[in-house]
């Protein structure tokens, strides 16, 4: 069914306890706890806004043109500024461990990775588009993150 008053294309969904966020086509953000759907602010953004991810139902992110990444905390969104060589391209998904490890894939093979205090460039190796990042826990205790993309792209990363 239809949400009344929502007439954006939305372009990801995630949930995480009882709260779930929409992202979508001219910034569009919207979330759902108890009750009915609504829309955020996005500060101006027009952009299409591509993946979201939630470490908490109460903190996560959004990611979209201009290697925008918004901070979702407490219902409201922040928008980060990253390194402005990195600006010109898009990013398509967003996908981390918990808060303080956190990935991002995009356009021209772009991948960065938030501390808990900063996004940083990490080189794929690539130029190829890269639209979707997940990982696992190994059995080791270290981390794999997977990232496919563009021309059967499909790089991993173990730390």
């Amino acid at each position: 069914a239809r949400v009344p008053g929502f007439t954006e294309r939305y372009t990801d969904v995630k949930g995480a306890g009882n709260v779930v966020w929409a992202v979508g086509a001219g910034g569009a953000l919207a979330t759902r706890s108890t009750g009915a759907w609504s829309k955020v602010s996005n500060g101006g953004l027009t952009g299409t806004l591509e993946g979201v991810w939630l470490s908490s139902p109460d903190a996560g992110w959004a990611v979209g043109p201009g290697a925008r990444a918004l901070r979702i905390e407490n219902g409201a969104i922040t928008d980060l500024a990253l390194d402005p060589t990195i600006r010109d391209n898009n990013l398509y998904d967003v996908w981390g461990f918990e808060e303080n490890d956190v990935w991002a894939v995009g356009e021209g093979g772009l991948v960065i990775h938030y501390d808990g205090g900063v996004w940083t460039n990490v080189e794929s190796g690539t130029r190829n588009q890269l639209e979707r990042v997940r990982g696992r826990r190994l059995t080791n205790g270290r981390r794999e993150i997977v990232i496919v993309g563009q021309f059967g792209t499909v790089l991993r990363k173990i730390y």
